[in-house]
């Protein structure tokens, strides 16, 4: 007898998550571009290295744009993984009347050594005081009223706590995105971007300001003998200061009490900790700018989200030592695993 081949076998579900996906990356192309507009405008206006002061300066105007990318990947459904998800329902469940209330994520980050200085980054991206609110029952849904909420209010109530999230203490950013949809984005992405733009615009400008003092000098360096030494060193800090602008956007998404000297600290800190993150994303972007020279309208509608995706991966990964630190001061199990 001759046995019997096995055939794959494709689901439905399987189908409609890889089109989500694809979907979802090609949307986040055309938004990411949008946001980034000051700048593909200056390339297209400003033709030549020469204008780089004009490029670092629309840089600084598509912080927002990048920053509400980065939400986007953060919190919606079809990119949330699945270790997050369950660490986020078991805060909701704990949250509730009858739950583990050990689980509770307290208001404030409890801070033991106030004289060590990874106290001085915890104390500064973590400030919040208040004392729990009463438990309220909550599923974890989402809805997209209750995010409209929370983009009226700023993001906190008067307990110290998120006001559509409540198991989260407020100085961790509320899901940006609505739990209750599959392939939104266009809506969330707007509103993600009202909610950031103050602080990464912030971020944007201080950060283009240090690469242009950088380029600048190591342009003035270029006329002496003695000074070219010193070119490469600032060419290679101006790069530091571009994976450190990242991410410090992406701790803007993340924290959005932080201080604008801590994210700037943390930025260098954490974008420096992890130094082979820093290389990749380098190469990627250095592909993908040279992709832009040859196939502008391909390369920018194909693999612009999919560049976002990975810078985003990227810079989470290398500030997770830090967030995973201010977790475990919580000394709550489940907030330490939204983040392990």
């Amino acid at each position: 007898m001759t046995e019997r081949i096995r055939r794959p076998h494709f689901s439905a579900n399987a189908f409609l998550a890889v089109a989500n996906v694809v979907y979802l990356l090609l949307a986040m192309s055309l938004l990411t571009l949008l946001g980034c507009l000051p700048l593909v405008l200056a390339f297209a206006l400003a033709p030549g290295l020469g204008f780089y002061p004009v490029y670092l300066l629309a840089a600084a105007l598509c912080a927002p744009g990048v920053a509400a990318s980065f939400a986007m990947f953060r919190d919606h459904p079809v990119f949330l993984t699945s270790a997050r998800r369950d660490a986020m329902e078991s805060l909701a469940v704990a949250y509730e009347p009858g739950g583990d209330s050990s689980s509770v994520a307290p208001v404030s980050s409890p801070v033991s050594d106030s004289t060590s200085a990874r106290h001085d980054a915890i104390e500064a991206l973590a400030s919040a005081a208040g004392t729990p609110a009463i438990a309220v029952p909550k599923a974890i849904a989402v809805s997209a009223a209750d995010s409209a909420v929370v983009a009226a209010s700023g993001g906190t109530r008067a307990d110290g706590r998120n006001p559509v999230c409540p198991w989260l203490p407020d100085w961790i950013a509320a899901p940006y995105v609505p739990s209750d949809v599959s392939v939104a984005v266009f809506r969330p992405w707007a509103a993600a971007y009202r909610r950031v733009a103050p602080h990464a615009l912030a971020v944007g400008l201080t950060f283009s300001l240090i690469e242009f003092l950088a380029l600048y000098d190591a342009q003035l360096l270029m006329q002496v003998a003695w000074g070219q030494l010193l070119v490469p060193a600032l060419l290679a800090f101006a790069v530091i200061s571009v994976e450190a602008e990242l991410v410090a956007l992406n701790l803007v998404v993340e924290f959005p009490k932080a201080k604008w000297r801590s994210l700037l600290r943390n930025g260098y800190l954490c974008g420096v900790r992890r130094f082979v993150m820093l290389v990749v994303n380098a190469v990627c972007l250095g592909v993908y700018v040279w992709g832009l020279a040859h196939s502008p309208i391909l390369v920018g509608v194909l693999a612009t989200g999919v560049l976002a995706f990975v810078l985003w991966a990227g810079v989470r990964w290398q500030s997770q030592p830090l967030a995973l630190a201010m977790a475990r001061e919580s000394h709550n199990r489940n907030l330490i695993a939204l983040y392990d």
